[in-house]
């Protein structure tokens, strides 16, 4: 069963990314048998950062996600071994509410949170 944990604050500099990217590492360390995927919506794409990963190089990432162009499962990427994954976040991330705002109706406000529900089911 996955367990779903989310670091949330529209302030920066409150530990949300180190948080995030710490606390995969102490959880593969002690379930070395899990997997873990991280979920970074953060234009400056620190969490994909993290691993030595340029955000920036990805094509495939949260903001197609949010835009309904790609599933998230296809733009999940390898951040460290086979344990930590990773859908990277860029610099898009900092136009997707203005993107979003061209259809805004009920299916666009329940967007993201039908995202988490497609991936609670997602096995690595």
């Amino acid at each position: 069963m996955a367990k779903k944990i989310a670091f949330v604050q529209n302030k920066g500099g409150s530990l949300k990314t180190t948080s995030t990217v710490n606390l995969a590492g102490a959880y593969c360390k002690q379930y070395p048998d899990k997997k873990v995927l991280i979920v970074e919506c953060d234009g400056q794409g620190n969490s994909t950062a993290s691993f030595g990963l340029k955000a920036n190089e990805y094509e495939k990432t949260m903001y197609d996600v949010f835009m309904g162009t790609k599933k998230p499962e296809d733009c999940i990427i390898n951040a460290w071994g086979d344990m930590i994954h990773i859908i990277p976040a860029n610099a898009d991330m900092n136009y997707v509410e203005f993107d979003m705002m061209q259809d805004l109706d009920e299916a666009t406000r329940m967007k993201t949170f039908n995202i988490i529900q497609e991936l609670k089911g997602y096995d690595l």
